[in-house]
């Protein structure tokens, strides 16, 4: 977790001046890309149950939306 909070407090003291979006001639250096994996999987793990609820919720949502007042499934048609 702390290389994510390093990067993420890199990427944003490089993009201070919008270089990310506007490049001006900054130095964009990023980490190698075994460092990437090992943050990028930090932050699967940081947000995946956040992600994971969500999810759920929405199927729920979902399976509930598609059925009528009586309780039957809505079934689509041409």
């Amino acid at each position: 977790m702390q290389d994510l909070e390093l990067l993420v407090k890199h990427l944003h003291e490089m993009n201070r001046d919008y270089d990310l979006r506007y490049p001006t001639g900054y130095q964009l250096i990023l980490p190698s890309a075994s460092e990437g994996l090992s943050i990028a999987s930090a932050l699967r793990g940081a947000i995946a149950p956040t992600v994971g609820a969500a999810h759920m919720k929405a199927e729920t949502r979902f399976a509930s939306d598609m059925r009528d007042h009586r309780g039957a499934k809505i079934q689509w048609s041409n």
